[in-house]
């Protein structure tokens, strides 16, 4: 639905401008309304808003699918069919495209001047009353020529990408009007500056060549938080002939040590997509890098095509050059500090990182050299540094129950490459770093927790540009055929770019016979952790006997990895310490004899073989409160207190089952 608001100067004054008749006049326009709205299907209302004087302001509202020709001859055409049937002799039309909030207080306004049936009743007649403006953000497309949109595509600096699309819009003849979306966009930046600046250019190129009918764009903040689907529809709805823009930043599933993206919430909105596919252009924007999210859409929208625009990975000499260039885009001479000093040659950027470096030797040549009076004031982030040393996943990491060799190691790799950059700054030479792991415990030990946030140190700590964690088994491997599984371990490798790749449960990709299809993966895992060992952490992570031997299989493979890093399982005590902390963070409470029996359990079944760690004690909780629910539905609901509610009693404990697989069922 498009929305404009219209002004024009009335030439000839009749005698509603008189304020004792413009009552009556008021009046007369609310019937034509519905008479001009119901002549033309209902798919077009116009109102006036306001008559000052001799000027005349209305509002025009028409579904995108009536528009006939040239929608600014089609908008004008009604204005004087509409003028006409009110019997207003006017100069000319000014109109302009607006937002949907500007259009809702023209309604409102407008019912104020008594020219329309009530805002509600007007709102709800359009077919716009689920539509709430606090659930999103609008704009509308700034026009521009194709040499200014193509300079703005040039200085941001984004990648390739952007450019290339914007050529491909310009190529071919420009169609009078739009018939459609050939492509939609994802756009993959973890910068929210340069998000909205890629999706402006993009934008004023589309709307500049007829491929968007409206220059109206909304922008929707998509989290699990917020998961109102019939809101998501409405505002789509609002929005044919125009563009959503999703900023997806929905929060991942955590369940034990696994992590998986919202599919509910994915499967639901790609519905809404692609049931809008042809009248409304959708532009993703998903965190950098993250291939998880983006293979969860596509795979969930496979009737429609999707044009990746993806931040640039930069790498030595390049981000130099890239940082020149950068300065004398400012009109400042760039210097050693910005060339030598801002970044480190031997990693990998992503170029919103590179955009930061920049920013910060900006800041400090402003005010050493153009303002030495503000020399002595900190920035913002330094002060933040001060304060927060190692970072936040640091933090996390050692108030982890337990792990303590696993925390003694991690603080080893973190040394030894700090290590090593602090050798490179005094000159001496240094073999290029690979801090490849293997990770060697029994299920619930916290091995992708730990993995998770280990990358995220490395991002803190300036040795990873991006910080994600990618988690592949065999099945994400293997090909079905010859020849398939190199090509599929190497697009998993450009994934992993700038983070960390964690293989799970590494010795299933063993076939028991040379030269099939786990023997060319495992090759291939060789040749690009060698490829990628300056920008790519690879972890690999099982059971301890089993990684032991795939290992011993494996010179080559052993070889690379420089720390081996061994989960315990959890002894009794610090089992109630995590069961403790769910329950806190559940907002429960033990009651005083709950402890002594949950030891006696977890001293019991700790020893079993295949015991769950963490997994089994998350397993009890749940059973309890599955128990604890029945025991008060029995009781007389009136008596039931909110400490009832919240406590856990020793009856609500009892040992669980263990549902995990045999530690000797490995391979297919």
């Amino acid at each position: 639905m498009l929305f404009y608001f219209a002004k024009a100067t009335i030439l000839e004054p009749k005698s509603f401008m008189n304020k004792d008749t413009l009552k009556d006049f008021a009046n007369i326009t609310k019937a034509k309304n519905t008479f001009f709205f119901y002549k033309h299907n209902k798919k077009v209302y116009i109102c006036i808003v306001s008559i000052q004087k001799n000027l005349l302001s209305l509002f025009v509202t028409l579904d995108n699918l009536y528009i006939k020709d040239n929608i600014n001859e089609f908008i004008t055409s009604l204005l004087s069919e509409y003028t006409e049937l009110l019997d207003i002799r006017y100069d000319k039309f000014d109109f302009h495209e607006i937002t949907y909030i500007t259009f809702s207080n023209l309604v409102y306004s407008s019912w104020c001047n008594e020219f329309t049936k009530d805002y509600d009743e007007t709102i709800r007649m359009l077919k716009l009353y689920d539509v709430n403006p606090r659930d999103f953000d609008e704009s509308i497309i700034t026009k521009k020529t194709e040499s200014e949109i193509i300079s703005d595509a040039k200085n941001l600096m984004f990648s390739d990408t952007l450019l290339l699309e914007i050529k491909r819009i310009y190529q071919g003849t420009k169609k009078p009007t739009c018939y459609g979306h050939p492509v939609h966009y994802v756009v993959q930046t973890d910068d929210k500056e340069r998000q909205s600046k890629v999706t402006e250019i993009l934008l004023s190129a589309l709307y500049a060549n007829n491929r968007v009918q409206s220059s109206r764009y909304s922008t929707l903040l998509c989290s699990s938080e917020y998961s109102r689907l019939k809101d998501y529809e409405s505002i789509y709805e609002s929005n044919r002939g125009g563009t959503i823009v999703i900023n997806y930043e929905a929060e991942k599933e955590v369940s034990d040590n696994h992590v998986y993206p919202d599919t509910e919430l994915i499967d639901r909105l790609s519905k809404i997509i692609n049931k809008y596919k042809n009248d409304v252009l959708t532009i993703l924007i998903l965190p950098f890098l993250s291939s998880d999210k983006k293979d969860s859409f596509i795979e969930r929208l496979g009737s429609m095509t999707f044009v990746p625009l993806q931040e640039e990975i930069i790498y030595g000499t390049k981000a130099k050059r890239f940082l020149k260039l950068m300065a004398l885009n400012a009109g400042v001479k760039p210097d050693s500090r910005l060339l030598n000093s801002s970044y480190n040659s031997e990693r990998a950027y992503c170029t919103s990182e590179l955009n930061h470096e920049f920013d910060r030797w900006y800041s400090n040549k402003l005010k050493s050299n153009i303002y030495p009076q503000y020399a002595k004031f900190d920035e913002s982030e330094s002060i933040t540094k001060k304060i927060i040393r190692r970072g936040e996943a640091y933090t996390r990491l050692n108030a982890l129950i337990g792990l303590d060799e696993a925390k003694k190691v991690i603080n080893q790799a973190l040394d030894f490459y700090k290590a090593q950059l602090l050798f490179k700054s005094k000159g001496i030479n240094t073999d290029s770093i690979a801090i490849h792991m293997a990770f060697t415990g029994n299920p619930g030990t916290a091995k992708t927790t730990v993995a998770r946030l280990f990358a995220q140190i490395l991002k803190d700590n300036g040795y990873l540009p991006i910080g994600n964690l990618i988690e592949v088994g065999r099945a994400d491997l293997v090909g079905k055929y010859v020849g398939w599984t190199a090509p599929i371990v190497k697009a998993k490798f450009e994934a992993a770019k700038g983070s960390v790749l964690l293989i799970d449960e590494a010795y299933s990709l063993i076939d028991g016979e040379s030269g099939l299809y786990g023997d060319e993966a495992i090759n291939t895992i060789v040749q690009e952790m060698e490829n990628h060992r300056k920008d790519t952490i690879v972890i690999f992570a099982g059971y301890p006997d089993k990684m032991e031997q795939f290992l011993n299989k494996n010179p080559g493979l052993k070889s690379r990895i420089a720390f081996h890093i061994p989960f315990n399982d959890y002894t009794p005590e610090e089992l109630f310490k995590i069961l403790e902390l769910m329950i806190s963070d559940s907002k429960m409470i033990l009651s005083k004899e709950v402890k002594d029996k949950i030891l006696k359990i977890f001293e019991k079944v700790y020893q079993q073989e295949n015991f769950g760690n963490g997994r089994y004690v998350r397993n009890m909780f749940e059973k309890a409160k599955q128990r604890q629910a029945s025991r008060l539905i029995h009781m007389n609901i009136e008596s039931v207190t909110r400490d009832d509610v919240q406590t856990l009693l020793p009856e609500d404990f009892e040992e669980e089952m263990n549902t995990l697989p045999k530690k000797n069922i490995i391979g297919f």
